[in-house]
């Protein structure tokens, strides 16, 4: 996928926390219980189920792309690659904000680790 031009002025995350919250199994949850608006918006429920396989976690639940296990090395490629995206987005005098809201301070620095 090539770079999109500089769009924005601010770019605001609120990423995924490791491996703390299964966050398309609850969205599969409540996708089926949403299944009444199939009849409305068609083109947003034509799957049976939440796509889990690029969902950025740490989990043994489901793998990512190719099959690939999801494990602190998936979680940080994801996420270096996302936030990457996203500050090529921004244009010059752009600011980023990222809240990542784990306790554990090892995990916040392993997303720290990826700054340039």
């Amino acid at each position: 996928m090539s770079a999109p031009e500089r769009l924005g002025d601010f770019a605001f995350h609120d990423p995924p926390y490791f491996a703390r919250f299964p966050y398309s199994d609850l969205a599969n949850f409540f996708y089926v219980w949403e299944g009444r608006f199939r009849e409305i918006y068609p083109d947003l429920f034509s799957a049976p189920e939440i796509e889990q396989e690029r969902e950025v976690i740490v989990t043994d639940a489901n793998v990512g792309p190719g099959g690939i296990k999801k494990d602190e090395h998936f979680f940080r490629r994801e996420m270096t690659e996302s936030l990457t995206r996203a500050r090529e987005v921004l244009t010059a005098s752009g600011i980023g904000v990222v809240v990542f809201a784990e306790p554990r301070q090892q995990l916040g620095a392993l997303l720290g680790r990826g700054r340039r």
